[in-house]
């Protein structure tokens, strides 16, 4: 019997990946409209705005907008 290999992985990009620049949540375009419309409403609650990128040739890679950039986070209080 043939055996088939299946790793695990998210399905679209994931945005807890954002980077947040200003009173901007800059995240991965989501594919799913419902899910996009919650991330946005999530956002807008926090004060930024959604800014989507195209993300998926860095999510098929293995990463994604904060994984491909140089933003290091730092917890304030």
């Amino acid at each position: 019997m043939p055996q088939i290999s299946i790793s695990p992985g998210s399905v679209s990009p994931n945005p807890t990946n954002m980077v947040v620049a200003g009173k901007s949540g800059i995240v991965p375009l989501q594919f799913n409209q419902e899910f996009a419309k919650s991330i946005e409403e999530s956002l807008a609650k926090a004060g930024l705005a959604t800014v989507y990128i195209n993300t998926i040739a860095a999510h098929e890679g293995g990463g994604n907008v904060h994984c491909r950039s140089n933003e290091v986070r730092v917890c304030q209080p």
